[in-house]
């Protein structure tokens, strides 16, 4: 049944691609790099047309006067969805941490957020799991002690943050190849937070310290609605913290309705985005998703009017679970197919099971 359901979504896939004009180049410039690999890429690239492609404010978004470019077209959100689905017995990796339970069974997980409490040198806790943890099957305990970096606290083995190798088997991860992995070296920063606005006339102004009461309440007037936005960030020219802060509102709909309102309310720099959701939109999205799985988690992004999915593995079960709420989603689960890593796991130190 699930490849018939994966042979027609392929073939409509296909038709609907040959049936698209080819679609102009848009211009991103201005917009900050995205993390690749994690990210559902039709879903996102989608989120960043929609917000530049109808920008008003006190900050204007530059276009060529003589032409107007069409947004460009995505393939089925289905096709973007492929590319992180987790079928049976398919090649998976995953990365995060190991912890021996004790009983010959191991667990890979993202590590649970440490308490902020300074602990006495040799009397730290040791790490826990969150809920994005998928069980290693078939290892002996010759296999698990051949895996390196462990090191025990309190009672507890783990290890560092390793990427894992192998086969997804009934809802386990049977691992064949174990290497040491390094956490990414892209900040918040660098890849969220766009300032899509071209700057007002006389350029953006510096801070003056009379907006932090307009700012307060540019907050309230946004909180107060969720049904018209999806939320505020603070931005900077070039993506230079030095330089003067922008507020960017996404506003979902008619952003030019807005306009006025919003700059009666705050006076500073401010640019006023055009958002295809709503927070009260994405957050009932959110809110069905964490009910129907408790170990799904999710998270709001105002500047991309996205939620995020976190999740241990994607499986078309989940796909049908989703349903068209694929469209509002940036999908980021803990195992992934290994045709979609752009990660190089190849390189040593490995550790292979024979």
């Amino acid at each position: 049944m699930t490849d018939d359901v994966e042979r027609l979504l392929q073939e409509a896939g296909a038709r609907w691609r040959a049936a698209q004009p080819p679609p102009p180049e848009p211009d991103l410039s201005r917009l900050t790099q995205r993390r690749p690999g994690w990210r559902v890429p039709a879903l996102a690239a989608a989120s960043v047309a929609l917000i530049t492609g109808g920008l008003v404010g006190v900050g204007v978004l530059s276009t060529d006067s003589d032409q107007q470019e069409e947004p460009a077209s995505t393939p089925p959100i289905f096709d973007s969805l492929a590319a992180v689905t987790v079928h049976e017995g398919a090649a998976v990796s995953a990365t995060g941490i190991l912890l021996d339970q004790g009983t010959g069974s191991v667990v890979l997980c993202e590590p649970a957020p440490e308490p902020s409490i300074m602990y006495p040198a040799g009397q730290e806790p040791p790490p826990s799991c969150s809920p994005l943890a998928i069980e290693l099957a078939g290892l002996s305990e010759e296999d698990i002690a051949a895996i390196p970096g462990w090191t025990e606290r309190q009672g507890v083995r783990f290890t560092g943050l390793l990427t894992v190798t192998g086969t997804f088997s009934d809802g386990r991860l049977e691992a064949e190849e174990f290497q040491e992995a390094e956490p990414s070296g892209l900040t918040v920063e660098e890849e969220r937070f766009p300032l899509p606005c071209d700057p007002p006339e006389g350029g953006w102004r510096p801070a003056t310290g009379d907006e932090e009461a307009q700012r307060a309440a540019l907050q309230e007037e946004v909180d107060a609605h969720p049904e018209l936005y999806s939320g505020l960030w603070v931005a900077y020219p070039e993506g230079d913290p030095t330089s003067p802060e922008v507020i960017v509102v996404g506003v979902a709909g008619n952003a030019a309705a807005r306009q006025a309102q919003l700059q009666g309310i705050y006076a500073g720099n401010l640019c006023v985005a055009s958002v295809p959701y709503s927070y009260a939109e994405l957050s009932d999205v959110a809110e069905r998703l964490t009910a129907a799985h408790t170990d799904w988690q999710t998270e709001i992004q105002p500047d991309t009017a996205t939620v995020v999915l976190r999740l241990p593995v994607f499986t078309p079960a989940d796909r049908e679970l989703i349903g068209d709420d694929a469209a509002l989603l940036t999908i980021e689960p803990l195992v992934r197919p290994i045709a979609s890593s752009s990660e190089d796991l190849t390189a040593d130190p490995t550790t292979t099971l024979n």
